[in-house]
């Protein structure tokens, strides 16, 4: 019998042999951290550097300023000093400062009154055009203009400005001294130093080409950070190479000073040290790794062959045997191995069996599922959503859920939302256009809490009838509540009607057809009137006409009453014989008296053409619901011929259609027309050429479903761009 040796003193004795391992990886700890201290202190020595020159910038801004309000000082010293005695002022001071290239004391109206170097063609010109100079006027303060290239200098140059008693002092400052700053500043390699204004445009470089081109740095994201108020060092990538920023500001315009170098220019010496660290530590793990391996290839040997042997259980083959080992851990190893995947095995056909079933049960649902990661990404499909995407030529698997669903993209921050707070989400009633027609959906997202991947699944139902009928019957019951509140106000204006007419007729019959009644005459004795005297009073002041307006207006009233009681009596689906001229008669007068057409045009400015055939027979009908349809066509033409129509015109028709013995109702107006799209859709439920907020698109397809349904008849439209619309109802005598 062989002997069986220990797989636990062979693997003691390989790792004392590989002990020598946490000696490198101290080492190279260790080169971290100093490399991270050698980093940190060159980044500091850069930023030094620049804050450095910022303050040498300011000193440099702060001497010209004094220089300004020396010159200032002493020319309010001298006010009596001649014109030429003040020039030869500014000249001497000049000659001191070499930085200004010109000095000029202007006016309190702007001009130039004194100058260095002397220009007569400058001397007394106006400069209360200069923005500086405005800023200067308003505030009081002393201020600095923003660079620019001096077309006699070529360099670049900023304006002083310092107020004085009678104007102010404008010192133009050339900036060359900043260039000459950068220039003897050491800087190794490649790198270089550049200072700007607050807009990131180069002022002070040591290539004066960038300086006279004016080129912008704002690319350069230190000097992102140097306009927007940070400060400090920051690694850029700029011309595919990596470099190293240090930026400050100056504290008293906020320009930008920028030392920049490469990377592996700055850190070069941190480099060399690591790169001989990293040399020592390689040859100490390859000796390590070198006697690993001799120690270890007796015993690896087993177990190379326990991972293949598992590896083809991983595929499915439970069946293979295992190879056995001379080793008893090993041994005792694989008899676990054949344990598990035992039990593996009839876990695994209890997981593909509930598989199916889950699957089958997603796929009969007539929702659309859609499964998304946390980058929305979809990774699962049930059938129903397959169906909606099979016009898709790619595997939609692993594709951004907005690429593949455009209407979905709007949503993937509520999406989003809900997978990182873990919280359910409902859209409702999200629209989709296809083909011309309009969908709705409702879409209820679920995040994967229970799950290790973060996702949802998204629940899409189709809900278009649902919210057709929703809607429908809310535009039902507005009506309703409309039609309650115009019978109320009809009752309420019957009541003080009924009181004002009987009054006019007592009016009527006391003071003109009977006024020699009794009573009249026993009143008239007692006050000394002639009864015939105040009968020609009253004639002569047309008393008797204005008497008869108030009763024929009381009688209009009454009349308008009428037709909106009629008009918004809840109707109980009971027919009755009416007349189809006298009923577009009321509803043409409803219309005139309707307060959304009048506020934007009043209706009886559009002449109504009557084109009536008499006798005509009446029709069995619900009264009250064809004036809806006559209402509805009256109100749509009217808002299509608002501002669009000279003279706007309703042409309307009742004849005897003999071919199919009906009745026939033509409204034609002179509006603008429908083009061939529109006429095909006029119908539709919800759809409306209005603006947002004006119609609910469903006015029209109400009128279609009452002719049709409700009174079986027809109902059709003839249309042209630029011709006008005629709607053609055809109703039976008796449905």
């Amino acid at each position: 019998m062989a002997l069986i040796k220990s797989l636990r003193k062979a693997l003691t004795l390989s790792f004392v042999l590989i002990s020598l391992l946490p000696v490198v990886f101290f080492g190279v700890f260790s080169l971290q951290i100093l490399n991270r201290n050698l980093q940190s202190e060159i980044e500091e020595k850069n930023l030094l550097l620049s804050r450095s020159l910022s303050r040498e910038i300011d000193v440099f801004k702060s001497e010209s300023m004094d220089f300004l309000k020396l010159i200032k000082d002493l020319t309010e010293e001298n006010e009596i000093a001649s014109e030429s005695e003040t020039d030869d002022l500014l000249l001497s001071m000049l000659s001191i400062n070499k930085n200004f290239d010109m000095i000029q004391i202007i006016s309190a109206e702007g001009r130039v009154r004194h100058l260095a170097p002397v220009d007569e063609n400058i001397r007394m010109m106006n400069l209360s055009y200069l923005e500086i100079y405005k800023r200067t006027e308003e505030t009081g303060e002393p201020l600095w203009s923003p660079t620019y290239i001096s077309p006699q200098s070529g360099s670049p140059t900023v304006i002083l400005s310092l107020p004085m008693k009678n104007g102010m002092v404008l010192g133009y400052l050339n900036l060359d001294y900043l260039s000459r700053i950068v220039e003897a500043t050491n800087i190794a390699g490649t790198g270089f130093v550049a200072a700007t204004d607050r807009d990131g445009t180069v002022i002070a470089h040591k290539n004066r080409q960038f300086v006279r081109e004016r080129q912008k740095l704002v690319s350069l994201m230190p000097v992102k950070k140097g306009i927007s108020g940070e400060t400090g060092t920051y690694r850029y990538s700029h011309l595919d190479r990596e470099y190293l920023g240090s930026v400050s500001r100056t504290e008293s315009t906020g320009w930008i000073v920028l030392v920049s170098q490469p990377v592996k220019e700055a850190f070069s010496s941190i480099y060399t040290i690591i790169n001989i660290v990293i040399f020592g530590s390689f040859l100490a793990l390859v000796l390590s790794i070198l006697i690993a391996y001799l120690s270890l290839k007796r015993i690896l040997q087993p177990l190379a062959y326990l991972n293949n042997d598992s590896r083809f259980a991983a595929e499915g083959d439970y069946d293979r045997p295992f190879h056995s080992s001379k080793y008893s851990e090993i041994n005792q190893l694989i008899n676990s191995f054949q344990v598990m995947i035992g039990a593996v095995n009839q876990r695994e056909m209890k997981l593909k069996e509930l598989q199916f079933f889950l699957k089958d049960i997603i796929n009969s649902m007539p929702s659309a599922l859609i499964c998304v990661d946390q980058d929305l990404n979809i990774t699962l499909l049930n059938r129903t959503a397959e169906k909606r995407l099979s016009d898709m030529d790619d595997d939609p698997m692993g594709k951004k859920m907005g690429v593949l669903i455009p209407r979905l993209k709007g949503e993937e921050s509520a999406i989003k939302e809900s997978i990182e707070k873990g919280i359910p989400k409902e859209i409702r009633k999200l629209r989709r256009v296809e083909k011309s027609h309009s969908y709705f959906e409702d879409i209820l997202v679920y995040p994967l809490v229970d799950y290790e991947a973060e996702g949802a699944v998204i629940r899409i139902d189709d809900v278009t009838e649902k919210t057709k009928m929703e809607e429908l019957l809310i535009q039902s019951e507005k009506m309703l509540s409309i039609g309650g509140l115009a019978a109320g106000m009809a009752h309420e204006i019957n009541n003080p009607l009924a009181g004002i007419m009987q009054t006019a007729n007592v009016l009527n019959k006391r003071l003109i057809d009977k006024v020699d009644i009794p009573a009249n005459k026993k009143i008239a004795d007692e006050l000394g009137i002639n009864l015939d005297d105040m009968k020609t009073f009253m004639e002569r002041r047309e008393i008797p006409r204005m008497i008869d307006s108030m009763l024929d207006s009381g009688k209009r009233i009454s009349s308008i009453v009428s037709n909106m009681l009629n008009f918004s009596r809840k109707s109980d689906s009971r027919k009755s014989t009416v007349s189809l001229s006298v009923l577009i008669d009321q509803t043409i007068e409803i219309a005139g008296t309707d307060y959304d057409m009048k506020k934007e045009q009043d209706f009886r400015n559009i002449r109504i053409i009557r084109e009536f055939q008499s006798p005509m027979n009446p029709v069995v009908c619900e009264s009250s619901k064809l004036q809806q349809v006559f209402l509805n066509l009256l109100r749509n033409g009217a808002q299509a011929m608002e501002k669009q129509t000279e003279d706007p015109q309703f042409i309307i028709r009742i004849y005897h259609d003999q071919k199919n013995n009906m009745a026939c109702i033509e409204v034609e107006d002179n509006g603008p027309g429908m083009d061939e799209d529109i006429k095909s859709r006029i119908f539709e439920p919800f759809f409306t050429t209005k603006p947002p907020g004006i119609g609910t698109g469903l006015g029209l397809s109400v009128s279609y479903f009452i002719i049709h349904e409700e009174h079986r008849g027809q109902m059709n439209v003839e249309s042209a761009p630029g011709k006008g619309s005629r709607f053609i109802i055809h109703l039976p005598y008796s449905p």
